[in-house]
């Protein structure tokens, strides 16, 4: 008898897998001037993926070496008169079914998620298809889009002293002087990974910190605020490393082995971080204008 699929423990194979090689499969391990680098997109919706689905596309692109970031179904191929060439493998990624559960002591109903998995194929994979302008942004637009959302995001950051971190009681983020960083990609990067903590204030997205290095809730929130700073990064062009992840990585292998939905969480608080940075950057801008 065939072994039902488990979606959670496929996905957290691949995640645990990358992991364990030195990848981080939410961080581009390529230059930024060898090939594009953004959210993948599939190409027939013309939409983005989002939360889980994000960190398996890179993953899958990097490994295969894929120079396109754009995915699509074998049947949304068909419609576009292409086929995926004989012998290529797909890649499953997963879709979010909401459904409202009721709790049966309390009777109140929460929204909760049920995952489907299906499998896209890359560009690269098909044949026939009209191939996509690859669009290429300059530093200066770059690093334009990336100061936007500093300045707009509503976090107060004071670049002084030589720590990054986000502090709880007096609600403001400290960087390290922009200057002293090997490159402006790692200012970002390490910007966006506390504005990703700042988020979780409980004025803002209520989220649970932990208490010391090691416990779950700690670990959990870590992760969420590197893919927070993956997701904006990616958004705006921004590709670099936020150096202090390293401590975390045997923490967050130790939970992905013993909870399958663990990445499935984090990605999807993640993707609620990042879409509430770009909610407030935008909200802000209007008020600007307004005044």
């Amino acid at each position: 008898m065939k072994a039902k699929f488990d979606l959670y423990q496929h996905v957290t194979d691949q995640i645990i897998a990358s992991l364990e090689s030195g990848i981080k499969p939410w961080s581009c391990p390529w230059k930024k001037d060898q090939r594009d680098f953004g959210f993948p997109g599939n190409y027939f919706t013309g939409k983005h993926y989002s939360g889980i689905n994000v960190l398996l596309l890179w993953a899958a692109r990097y490994n295969c070496g894929f120079e396109s970031d754009l995915w699509m179904t074998y049947k949304q191929g068909q419609q576009k008169g292409a086929t995926v060439r004989k012998g290529e493998k797909g890649t499953k990624v997963v879709f979010a079914a909401p459904i409202d559960k009721e709790d049966k002591k309390t009777g109140e109903k929460e929204q909760v998620f049920i995952y489907r998995a299906f499998t896209v194929f890359n560009l690269d994979q098909f044949e026939g298809v009209e191939r996509e302008e690859v669009v290429i942004l300059t530093d200066f637009d770059v690093h334009k889009q990336a100061e936007d959302i500093l300045q707009h995001c509503g976090a107060n950051i004071i670049e002084q002293g030589s720590r990054a971190y986000y502090s709880h009681g007096g609600d403001y983020i400290k960087l390290p002087p922009r200057n002293s960083f090997t490159d402006s990609d790692n200012f970002y990067t390490t910007a966006f990974h506390e504005i990703g903590h700042w988020t979780g204030a409980k004025d803002r997205l209520a989220r649970t910190f932990g208490k010391k290095f090691g416990d779950k809730d700690y670990a959990f929130e870590e992760l969420i605020a590197e893919l927070t700073a993956a997701f904006t990064g990616a958004g705006v062009g921004i590709i670099g490393e936020h150096l202090g992840h390293e401590s975390y990585i045997a923490s967050w292998l130790d939970k992905l082995k013993n909870d399958k939905r663990f990445i499935f969480q984090a990605s999807a608080a993640a993707a609620k971080a990042h879409r509430y940075i770009l909610d407030q950057v935008e909200q802000n801008k209007a008020r600007e204008i307004a005044a």
